[in-house]
């Protein structure tokens, strides 16, 4: 099992918080997102954001793009990973 492929369930108030913290569209944190070469399609954000889960390298993307740590996105309420 690659860890790159398996759903991870995230806490998607939590990143529109701190996209709206930021005052940032989704259309605009996906077209700065590209410029910090980390690029999150704005689908991929509205996912994320739903609260549904997102493989592992967007979870280390939107982490990155906030500059903390990717752990804080997972949602501590879901006990098992999704295939």
């Amino acid at each position: 099992m690659v860890l790159a492929n398996i759903g991870i369930p995230v806490n998607g108030k939590k990143i529109k918080a701190l996209r709206e913290k930021q005052r940032l569209s989704q259309e605009l944190l996906s077209e700065q997102s590209f410029h910090k070469k980390c690029y999150i399609p704005m689908a991929t954000l509205k996912r994320a954001e739903s609260s549904k889960s997102v493989s592992y390298r967007t979870l280390v993307k939107i982490a990155t793009f906030f500059g903390i740590g990717s752990d804080s996105f997972v949602d501590p309420d879901v006990e098992e990973l999704q295939d």
